[in-house]
């Protein structure tokens, strides 16, 4: 960030499972005169007390906020409720909001198996995971056993995930993820992850000089 000509004014590290997130968005605020946007990570039960703390304090009005994705997860979303609308995010991998036709299956499929609403990039992972040993396997004809012979075939796997896009790693073994910048917003008695723009074919290199036009959302 810096190196692309950023600055960082300030850095407010948070207890984990602290009871109370008003000291740290007090001192957020103390900056907000010279802060273009606040930048945050938080997870859980953590994340749903600073964005229910944060409503109290008017922090929308004051100081904007850009999230990792995982903040607004779809399973702690719904506790985080209107407080949590308008904000803007980004996430790896995978939203349930997208409308291309393998993610429209991806959910369908989950929910047809279990039942249940909120999913997320968590199973996401999962199954991308999962998919590349199954991938590998089939490469050795389940020889797993040949641990040397396995562990090449992994490195070579290539398929279709649920975002439409092609997994694979790269030679040092990483991913190249979509990433989607998205913002909170409300339908109907819902809160859900609306997205605005996606950037395709980012490792973990990437920088924002590499930016190509999104092929889809």
């Amino acid at each position: 960030y810096e190196k692309l000509g950023g600055k960082v004014v300030g850095e407010i590290k948070t207890a984990f499972g602290s009871p109370d997130m008003a000291p740290y968005i007090t001192q957020a605020l103390a900056k907000a005169a010279e802060t273009d946007f606040l930048w945050a990570y938080l997870v859980g039960g953590d994340a749903i007390q600073f964005v229910k703390t944060a409503e109290g304090f008017g922090l929308k009005d004051k100081l904007k906020l850009f999230a990792n994705g995982e903040m607004f997860a779809e399973a702690i979303l719904p506790a985080e409720g209107d407080a949590a609308v308008g904000y803007m995010n980004y996430i790896e991998g995978f939203v349930p909001t997208a409308k291309n036709p393998e993610a429209v299956q991806f959910i369908k499929l989950l929910t047809d198996k279990y039942g249940a609403k909120g999913f997320s990039a968590l199973e996401f992972n999962g199954w991308l995971a999962a998919q590349a040993i199954v991938e590998a396997a089939k490469k050795v004809n389940g020889n797993v056993e040949d641990r040397a012979a396995f562990e090449k075939a992994l490195r070579e796997v290539s398929f279709k995930d649920p975002n439409g896009a092609t997994f694979k790693f790269d030679a040092n073994q990483g991913t190249n993820v979509k990433v989607y910048i998205a913002r909170i917003a409300k339908q109907g008695t819902l809160e859900l992850r609306e997205i605005l723009d996606t950037i395709t074919d980012v490792d973990q290199f990437w920088t924002p000089d590499k930016l190509k036009p999104a092929t889809g959302r």
